[in-house]
Order: structure tokens, then C-alpha cells, then sequence
């Protein structure tokens, strides 16, 4: 009987390991991905319910739009990210975790801006919350942006177990409740 015990104590303790290993390899590859502007490999990371919300197709649309536009250009600058997991959180039939990590990018417009407007952008980012670093870089015309970002991991059968994500943005919620119920999220913290 204690073998029995035993096998299964390490048998779980290999499933949860594998599963972290997994959840970490993903997160990362959903990062490169993003950092690399490599839309469809983001979109293949991504939590396959939010396209029931935004087909998969209108939302590569709005990635490439949002990235690059006759405004500005938005490009990720690279920095190593330390990623911060959660405990992995069986709910509902899903592994759960809330990953987070600093994000940075650089917005850079088409059209020269004056100092009002970019003082005006400056408060406009940082009166949000959400970015710890907001600077108007006058000779490259950008805005240097760094600042916490969350995504939520999701395993479940709609993934058959791989881990998908989906951003999360408190400002946001309602989206995030689309795809997972409030019991998820209140569980969560978010």
C-alpha cells in the first residue's frame, strides 16, 4: 500500500512539474512571439474562446492595425522578462494561472508631435495606471512605454491540456468575462 501511495505522490508530483515546465515554455514562447510581431504564432497561443468574441481573422486584422497604422508604428522593446507565475489553480475544469511580467514598447508617430500633445499623450498613459515609465523621446518622435502585463494561462479540453492565453487588462474585465466565468476570476484575483 505504501508503494501505491508513493508511486502516486511522485506520479503527481511529476504531472504538476510537467505542467509548470509546459506553462513556462508557452509563456515565454507567447512573448518571443509577440516581440517578434509573429501574429499567427501569437494567435495560436491564444485562448481559443476569445475567437467565439473576435473571429480569428478580424483579430489578426486588429493586431496588424494596432501595431502599424498611418498614425504610428508600435514595436516591443526587448527586455528580459522575469516572469511571475501563480500557483496552478484547478477550477471549472481548467488549470489556471496569472502570469506576470514588465513589458515594454516604443510608439513612434508618423507625423511630428508638438510638445502640448506629447505632454498631453504622456498623461494620457500614465493617468491609466498601468505603466510605470512613460517618456516622450523628442528625436525619435516615440514614446517609451514600460509597464506591468498579465496574462492568464488556460489548459483545458478546448486546448486538449496545451496552454493558451489571453491578455488581461483590469480596465478591461468585461472582455475577460466572456471567456471565463466571475467565480474564475474572482478565484484568480482579477
Amino acid at each position: 500500500m505504501k508503494k501505491i501511495c508513493l508511486l502516486l505522490s511522485l506520479y503527481a508530483s511529476f504531472s504538476f512539474a510537467q505542467n509548470m515546465d509546459d506553462l513556462k515554455k508557452n509563456a515565454k514562447q507567447m512573448y518571443d512571439a509577440s516581440y517578434n510581431m509573429a501574429f499567427e504564432e501569437v494567435l495560436d497561443l491564444t485562448y481559443p474562446k476569445l475567437f467565439e468574441i473576435v473571429p480569428r481573422d478580424k483579430m489578426a486584422e486588429m493586431l496588424a492595425k494596432t501595431f502599424e497604422n498611418e498614425t504610428y508604428k508600435v514595436r516591443l522593446v526587448f527586455v528580459t522578462p522575469k516572469f511571475t507565475f501563480s500557483e496552478i489553480k484547478k477550477i471549472e475544469d481548467k488549470s489556471l494561472d496569472v502570469i506576470t511580467y514588465t513589458n515594454a514598447m516604443r510608439i513612434t508617430f508618423n507625423q511630428d508631435l508638438t510638445p502640448d500633445k506629447a505632454n498631453e499623450i504622456v498623461k494620457a498613459y500614465k493617468d491609466t495606471g498601468a505603466y510605470t515609465i512613460v517618456n516622450f523621446e523628442k528625436d525619435r518622435n516615440s514614446f517609451y512605454i514600460e509597464g506591468k502585463s498579465t496574462l492568464v494561462g488556460i489548459a483545458d479540453e478546448s486546448t486538449k491540456q496545451a496552454w493558451k492565453f489571453v491578455n488581461y487588462d483590469k480596465r478591461r474585465a468585461d472582455m475577460m468575462k466572456k471567456i471565463v466565468s466571475e467565480n474564475i476570476m474572482k478565484t484568480l484575483g482579477l
